[in-house]
């Protein structure tokens, strides 16, 4: 049970907690975008996703990695990493939307859902390995 309870609150946990509602602000804003208002799912995917990158970095830093940069320099350098780390989980997401929406006809939001658990693993890696590593984590 103790075991449980250090990986539900330890930072694996927390990223679930942060990741979870990342993906949740992701697929509401699509939805909204893509279902409500009728805009192209690619576009929509675009936006939704660049919505929740800001949100995803915020909480990350403060409440997952709890990094803590001694300059401005060391804070732009690990936002330029987050960033491009979710630019290239990006580029992954929006051409497997775009492959299963606009080429395959799949609804969009199945194509969406389809990608989350791929995309969910590769930015929890990137993130701990590459945009936050780094001697300056508070736990």
């Amino acid at each position: 049970m103790r075991r449980i309870k250090e990986l539900l609150t330890g930072e694996f946990g927390r990223y679930v907690i942060v990741g979870g509602t990342t993906t949740l602000i992701d697929l509401a804003l699509f939805f909204i975008l893509c279902e409500v208002l009728g805009l192209n799912a690619t576009l929509s995917n675009i936006t939704s996703i660049t919505v929740s990158m800001l949100y995803a970095y915020v909480a990350n830093k403060f409440l997952v990695f709890r990094t803590h940069c001694e300059t401005k320099r060391e804070l732009w350098e690990e936002f330029a990493k987050f960033v491009s780390s979710r630019i290239g989980t990006m580029g992954l997401e929006i051409g497997s939307v775009f492959v299963f929406s606009d080429l395959l006809g799949v609804d969009g939001m199945i194509s969406k859902l389809g990608t989350q658990v791929i995309i969910f693993v590769a930015n929890y890696l990137l993130s701990k390995f590459w945009a936050f590593r780094g001697k300056n984590q508070k736990e």
